[in-house]
């Protein structure tokens, strides 16, 4: 697949540690496997352009039955592996797994005033991501987007109340919600000050990839191999299935050369991707903040290339008819843009 991983040897020392992560401890303050391994720094999950992915540096198999409530699994053959990790004391359960095609899921099931909420993330290989949230008797929701901070910023309450809590199991002292605030303010600011250079530029060495000539494709791949893991999830958001072959074999073959220096999401990185997203800014419309509207609404003035009317003093069902509109105009953007 696109991208290869190593996963850390899972050293399980018999060091207490100590933790607010609702995982890393049981209630008699003992480790659990999950949480001691990553404690101990064997194992350490990264949030790179949106994605999760399991860092490490050796390969070994391994299963571990723990203290009976709780399995922790490494498959590891030839170049694959798979990881997977399941707890469950009777009242509530964790399960988390990956492997190296770029496949994760987490899920939870605990207890909550409405009967038993289930809370479910899937990220699939060269797909967006999912949450799924079953709250007792209720209906089931489901939230899909092109990637976590898109999800952050489509769906801000769910993403905050459902979302960061479940990924605290894996990356404790994370705050995400946090950094999707840190993201939007860096993302108001950029749209201010104008700045969509870096996926400008992006586009063109993508295009530069199909040049005739051998030395300009080789140029265009060596320049975005040397972008910052931002450019990943701009590279994936790529409609592969129209790229020619050799255009198609060299982007992979580029995002493939990122899988030694990962590197955790800052928000002037994620904004320096997500600037150039209608789809984004189009949800920021959204917003009960004044300036983040206004400056929502311009953005996508000038991705679409056309006047933008989105009345803020509308009633609910007319402002939410001019989206409806607005999100078709971007949608074709998009289309225009894959067939590019």
């Amino acid at each position: 697949m696109i991208r290869r991983f190593a996963l850390a040897s899972i050293l399980l020392a018999a060091t207490v540690f100590t933790s607010t992560s609702c995982l890393a401890q049981t209630a008699n303050d003992q480790p659990t496997l999950l949480g001691g391994a990553m404690q101990g720094g064997s194992i350490k999950f990264h949030l790179t352009a949106g994605r999760i992915y399991l860092d490490g540096s050796r390969l070994m198999n391994m299963s571990n039955a723990g203290n009976g409530i709780e399995r922790l699994n490494v498959v590891v053959k030839d170049n694959s592996y798979s990881f997977s990790y399941q707890r469950s004391d009777g009242k509530a359960s964790v399960s988390v797994s990956a492997d190296d095609s770029d496949r994760f899921s987490i899920c939870r099931e605990e207890p909550s005033d409405r009967g038993t909420t289930k809370t479910t993330f899937v990220q699939e290989p060269s797909q967006g991501v999912t949450l799924t949230v079953a709250a007792g008797s209720t209906a089931v929701k489901t939230y899909s987007a092109p990637s976590l901070w898109h999800l952050f910023i489509f769906r801000p309450r769910e993403a905050k109340t459902y979302l960061a809590p479940l990924l605290e199991i894996i990356r404790p002292n994370g705050k995400l919600g946090e950094q999707a605030a840190a993201v939007e303010a860096e993302l108001i600011r950029k749209a201010n000050s104008n700045t969509d250079d870096e996926q400008s530029r992006w586009r063109e060495l993508v295009e530069q990839l199909g040049d005739d000539r051998y030395a300009k494709r080789e140029a265009a791949e060596r320049e975005l191999r040397a972008c910052s893991p931002a450019v990943l999830s701009y590279l994936r958001s790529l409609n592969f299935s129209q790229i020619e072959a050799e255009r198609r074999y060299r982007l992979v073959r580029t995002i493939d050369s990122f899988a030694g220096r990962l590197s955790d999401d800052s928000p002037e990185r994620i904004a320096s991707w997500l600037v150039g997203d209608a789809s984004i800014w189009l949800a920021l419309t959204e917003r009960t903040d004044e300036k983040v509207r206004d400056a929502a609404v311009k953005r996508v003035a000038a991705l679409l290339g056309e006047k933008v009317t989105l009345d803020p003093s509308a009633d609910p069902a007319t402002q939410n008819s001019e989206r409806e509109k607005l999100r078709l105009r971007v949608a074709r953007l998009s289309g225009a843009s894959e067939r590019e």
